[in-house]
């Protein structure tokens, strides 16, 4: 329970340390630039693949692989729910890290999916991955965010019925 505390503070304070001192926007650079350089790395990887060179495919799934871990473990990407169930269930420190860990692993593997089934089944290159990964993406991962949270409030909602039902069969 502790750790549910001061890990949430110290987030914060290093949070607004990094305000403070101006670094939010060094530090919004710094992923962008990371963010161009991935995006010009998997382009590489895509034309060495479409020309045929030896070893583009495991280049092109090194570099997707490189970039959907990197991407997952910024900000966002369910790390909130992550931290409510640990709070919510009182769930050992080291447990949520293996579970954040196994979650960025997993945004990983789908980007490698989704680039190749894109670059595959729909022939697409650069341009369309990256407006895809602009203009679509955030509104699937919007709608699929909140069907588990209405999954969740259902859940919750299911549970404290049959709770407050048995506590009226009790008082009968």
């Amino acid at each position: 329970m502790r750790a549910a505390i001061i890990v949430p503070l110290v987030l914060v304070a290093a949070l607004g340390l990094a305000w403070g001192l101006g670094w939010i926007g060094w530090i919004g650079a710094l992923a962008l630039d990371g963010q161009r350089a991935f995006q010009t790395s998997l382009a590489r990887a895509i034309n060495a693949l479409r020309a045929g060179n030896p070893g583009a495919l495991a280049g092109l799934i090194t570099v997707t692989f490189g970039y959907g871990f990197v991407h997952a473990v910024g900000p966002g990407h369910g790390k909130a729910l992550i931290a409510a169930y640990g709070v919510g269930r009182q769930v050992p420190l080291g447990r949520l890290l293996v579970v954040a860990l196994a979650s960025s692993l997993g945004q990983a593997v789908t980007a490698i999916v989704v680039v190749f089934g894109a670059l595959w089944l729909l022939g697409w290159g650069r341009g369309e991955m990256t407006a895809f990964g602009e203009a679509a993406l955030p509104r699937i991962s919007a709608v699929l965010l909140g069907l588990i949270g209405l999954w969740l409030v259902w859940r919750g909602g299911r549970a404290l019925f049959r709770r407050r039902r048995a506590e009226q069969a009790h008082d009968h």
